[in-house]
């Protein structure tokens, strides 16, 4: 099949060079303003052919995601590293994507991240001296972002998680393991050696540790200049190791971001497998991560879990993440943001080995082989973990809406479930004949296989559908010249009539005519009217509605509040409503979500779907209007050449789907749009409240509880009176764009009745016109060097 993007290249150059300037001198500027929009379009969509489609691997820490990478993308070999632990400073997802040999790009933090490591270590130094003098002094001298941290705080349960967190990490890039053994004000002024700051803890630090220190210090020179360092593995018998040291090793706090190339066949069709941060990590930037793949990116959710399967936490990270919110948005045509679900179930093969231990124990000899007892724990998986899911997600969306339980019914009905052995699978691919044999019979029992299969298809079919819709536009932009060129060549070489002639044929037509464009007139006038009036409107009314389902679901949350310890409140209150303890408190993006959620709803299922509904029923209805008047011409008898009906026909035929198209793909980059927009404009009054309510000394305090309480009360109701007012300009404005577009692509055949009418009298001034030999000469000399059949696709 010939390169889509060539064929478009040389349509677009064609438009260029040869029709646009004879459509100059035949056609009103709207007209050529769309199709240099048109032509826009289709060089847009030929560059994106090299964008890659990202498959996401979520899971909790430490269940096997970098085990099951490697086993999918290089068999037996490692490819990412294990072990990482608490991993990077502040998250980023950790991509594998193809490359012609092994090789890795990676962005390291700035020194900010570091010395906050090293802010929490002193100050829990000091905390535990018991000694306020210094911490005071600490905090003073600090920069102020690293002061704002609000140590104190956090309760103790969330001092304790973020003092180990900091100590992991340290314990990593200065001794090159989590668990060595360096005490704090060792760790302190290791760090303080590699931020080039003065010791302050006398610490004597060893040899080994400044060969790591070193480098660290090189390191954060590198991220000050936020530049990409890469990797290759050709001629560096290092590459190995410097590939382990910063995915799981020494150097992994410092890791912004890091693309790890590999020549595997499963990432070649544009793949990408993207390692988000684990389930379960308490940091605000781990979410943001994870929400920006799951909400605007991912093409296929891979959730990794044990052999316990699904748990809660799971579906809230769906809910939570904007996952769940994002499919909502499609709820009118699911089929619009296709993202495949899938759970891969691992360790399985540790359970069955046990069962068949227990077996041979009860039994004196067992009854089934290791093998039997891995595919019965398949066969129950696969049950268990879709009725897990409907579970947990009945759960997470308690007040289900049609839009939710559509969307439910689709992830359940599309779930696919995938048991699978790593361990095994790198079994049958070693060569090492020092491992253990495989229990099962081949590769293709441990599954493995068969997700390999599945994760080609999602990519096929992402594919497949950035080639249709390049196709389409391709198509729909040739067509459209094509057409238009056959058309002012038929009307050139009519033939000229007699004034009697033309005038008699003129007033049949007048009459056939009129009712026609009474009618037509007044469809036109209420289509308009339906996207300049009736949508504004029904945007406003439909999120009123949508506010008042949020406002109660709102509540509803804030009342589980209520039994919050009054610090785990104050700590949420001075970070502008957003605390990661024990207890999550993120109110800016819980507001947003469940705010979210019902306009969503609306959105997609009375405002988009009746936006493609009325847009195709009026674009029919003026091809149809428009064939009538040529059938009509046909039965007189009138002297038109045959080829000048069939241009006009074949030109009307385009022009439909064109319109079509606009509607259908404007509606679609709305949908996108607005879901991106919706949820900023919702979190920024709440984090603005919180702000005063600090600024005015409110949050703290005989009675502390009861105020924060009350203000997020308060929070709920005028964050969703606010929201509703923007989330409706949004909406409005983004609409008013598509409103634009799809008026702009029927105003240019703005009476296509009158159109069809004079291109079928052929006034003498026409032909007059027509007659031009310069204008016939690059008429037919565009037609003459159009692309021809062997540019079409297959």
């Amino acid at each position: 099949m010939p390169d889509p993007s060539s064929r478009s290249n040389r349509v677009v150059e064609w438009f260029k060079s040869l029709v646009r300037p004879v459509l100059q001198r035949t056609d009103s500027p709207d007209s050529l303003q769309e199709l240099d929009k048109l032509a826009s379009q289709v060089e847009e969509l030929g560059k994106k052919r090299g964008q890659l489609f990202p498959i996401c691997l979520l899971g909790q820490a430490g269940v096997g995601k970098s085990t099951l990478i490697n086993t999918l993308i290089a068999d037996s070999d490692i490819v990412v590293p294990s072990g990482g632990g608490t991993g990077p400073l502040t998250a980023s997802a950790l991509r594998v994507i193809h490359g012609d040999n092994p090789a890795f790009v990676v962005r390291y933090h700035t020194k900010k991240q570091v010395n906050a490591t090293r802010f929490i270590l002193e100050a829990e130094i000091y905390r535990q001296a018991k000694n306020d003098t210094a911490t005071a002094e600490l905090q003073k001298d600090e920069d102020p972002e690293i002061a704002s941290l609000d140590l104190d705080l956090d309760s103790e349960e969330q001092k304790k998680l973020r003092r180990d967190e900091a100590v992991g990490r340290a314990r990593l890039l200065v001794a090159g393991a989590q668990n060595a053994e360096r005490d704090l004000p060792y760790l302190a002024d290791a760090l303080r050696k590699a931020l080039g700051q003065p010791l302050r803890h006398q610490a004597q630090l060893l040899e080994e540790d400044l060969v790591r220190l070193n480098q660290v210090q090189d390191i954060l020179k590198l991220g000050a200049k936020e530049s990409d360092l890469r990797f290759e593995s050709a001629g560096n018998p290092d590459f190995r190791r410097r590939l382990r040291d910063h995915a799981s090793g020494f150097l992994a706090p410092l890791i912004q971001e890091m693309t790890i190339q590999w020549p595997s066949d499963l990432l070649k069709n544009a793949l990408e497998l993207v390692d988000l941060p684990g389930i379960g990590i308490v940091s605000d930037a781990y979410a943001s991560v994870t929400s920006d793949y799951l909400r605007n990116r991912a093409k296929a959710v891979m959730l990794v879990v044990d052999s316990r399967g699904l748990r809660r936490d799971d579906a809230e990270l769906l809910k939570s993440s904007g996952f769940l919110n994002r499919l909502l948005h499609a709820s009118d045509d699911l089929t619009a943001d296709p993202v495949a679900l899938m759970v891969v179930v691992v360790k399985i093969d540790d359970v069955a080995v046990e069962n068949w231990r227990y077996d041979r124990q009860a039994n004196g000899a067992a009854l089934k082989t290791r093998a039997q007892h891995f595919s019965d724990l398949v066969e129950s998986c696969r049950g268990t973990v879709a009725k897990q899911l409907q579970d947990y997600l009945k759960q997470v969306w308690e007040d289900a809406s049609e839009g939710k339980r559509l969307v439910m019914q689709s992830i359940l009905e599309n779930l696919k479930v995938f048991p699978v052995s790593a361990p095994q699978y790198r079994l049958h691919c070693s060569q090492d004949s020092d491992e253990d044999k495989p229990f099962l019979a081949d590769a293709a029992a441990t599954n493995v296989v068969a997700l390999r299969a599945a994760i080609s298809e999602v990519t096929q079919r992402c594919l497949e559908e950035q080639h249709r819709r390049h196709e389409d536009t391709h198509q729909r932009f040739f067509g459209l010249l094509r057409s238009r060129l056959e058309v002012l060549s038929a009307q050139g070489s009519e033939e000229k009539r007699a004034d009697a002639e033309i005038n008699e044929f003129k007033q049949s037509l007048d009459t056939f005519m009129a009712p026609h464009q009474r009618e037509f007139d007044t469809r036109r006038g209420e289509f308009r009217a339906f996207l300049r009036k009736t949508m504004p409107a029904k945007i406003e009314g439909k999120v009123a509605s949508a506010s008042e389902t949020a406002r109660k679901a709102i509540y509803g949350d804030l009342s589980k509040l209520q039994d919050a310890h009054w610090k785990t409140l104050q700590a949420a209150v001075r970070r502008e409503g957003t605390f990661y303890g024990s207890r999550h408190i993120n109110l800016p993006h819980d507001f947003a979500l469940r705010f979210e959620e019902p306009v969503a709803e609306v959105w997609s299922r009375d405002i988009l779907a009746a936006v493609r509904r009325e847009t195709r029923a009026f674009a029919d209805y003026e091809s149809s209007a428009v064939t009538q008047v040529l059938e009509w011409s046909r039965e007189q008898g009138i002297r038109v050449s045959t080829r000048l009906l069939e241009a006009l026909v074949t030109a009307v035929k385009e022009r439909r789907q064109q319109v079509n198209a606009v509607g259908r793909d404007a509606v679609d980059d709305l949908r996108d749009k607005v879901r991106a927009e919706l949820i900023k404009e919702i979190e920024a009054p709440i984090r603005s409240k919180c702000r005063k309510f600090v600024a005015d000394n409110q949050h703290f305090g005989t009675g502390v509880k009861d105020r924060i309480l009350q203000l997020f009360s308060v929070l709920a109701g005028e964050v969703v009176t606010v929201a509703a007012g923007r989330a409706s300009a949004v909406l409005v404005e983004r609409f008013k764009e598509v409103d634009q577009e799809i008026l702009a692509a029927f105003r240019e055949h703005g009476d296509p009745l009158k159109e069809a009418a004079e291109a079928l009298i052929q006034r003498q001034e026409k032909n007059a016109q027509r007659e031009d030999a310069q204008l016939a000469k690059a008429i037919e000399a565009a037609l003459a060097a159009m692309p021809g059949l062997q540019d079409k696709a297959a």
